[in-house]
């Protein structure tokens, strides 16, 4: 079985939880206790609604390639994502059967600057937002097209930030694991792919 991406943890509630816990003390401490609940409590929902909320299907992207079926966890709607910022467990995989996809394209690769450091970016390259500007600004994906008509678009983005060489590994595996007809490549990416 290949895997890529994360599945939804507990880390948007805690992360959201502590930076509101510690700033609302300094509030409690400096000034009152009221000023400190209500100064935590936006800090919370700032964190926690404008920032993972928002970000969730970028970061929190998992799919698995078994024998038959690719299974995928999807939460792009505003609904599944609050339900799995809480209760990450219950967030349920899609399947898809590799027998229903009728085409594969990959979107994304090669990257625009094989040096990152050349684009204008937020933060330095060792900073906190370089990856997740990296994810927003070149994603990375297979997109497969369905018998339905359907379309899924599966995430790399992540892996292939912070470790590029073994996750072209697993996708040429992937892409191995399909019949060649069902695989759309543009020239570029294909000598891109068979380079690594």
């Amino acid at each position: 079985m290949l895997s890529f991406g994360k599945k939804v943890n507990y880390r948007p509630l805690l992360v959201s939880l502590s930076l509101a816990f510690i700033i609302g003390l300094l509030f409690k401490i400096n000034l009152s206790l009221r000023s400190g609940i209500e100064i935590g409590t936006i800090v919370f929902l700032l964190v926690f609604l404008g920032h993972y909320l928002l970000i969730l299907p970028i970061i929190f992207n998992y799919w698995d390639s078994q024998k038959e079926n690719i299974r995928y966890s999807d939460n792009k709607t505003i609904r599944t994502r609050l339900a799995v910022m809480f209760y990450p467990r219950h967030l349920r995989l899609k399947e898809i059967a590799k027998n229903d996809i009728v085409a594969i394209t990959l979107l994304g690769l090669p990257q625009k600057s094989s040096n990152p450091r050349n684009d204008p970016t937020v933060s330095e390259e060792t900073g906190l937002l370089y990856n997740l500007t990296l994810l927003i600004n070149q994603p990375i994906k297979i997109r497969l097209t369905l018998r339905n008509k359907t379309v899924v678009d599966l995430d790399l983005s992540n892996d292939y930030v912070n470790r590029p060489e073994k996750t072209l590994g697993k996708l040429n595996i992937f892409l191995n694991s399909f019949n060649p007809q069902l695989i759309h490549l543009t020239t570029e990416t294909r000598e891109f792919l068979h380079s690594k």
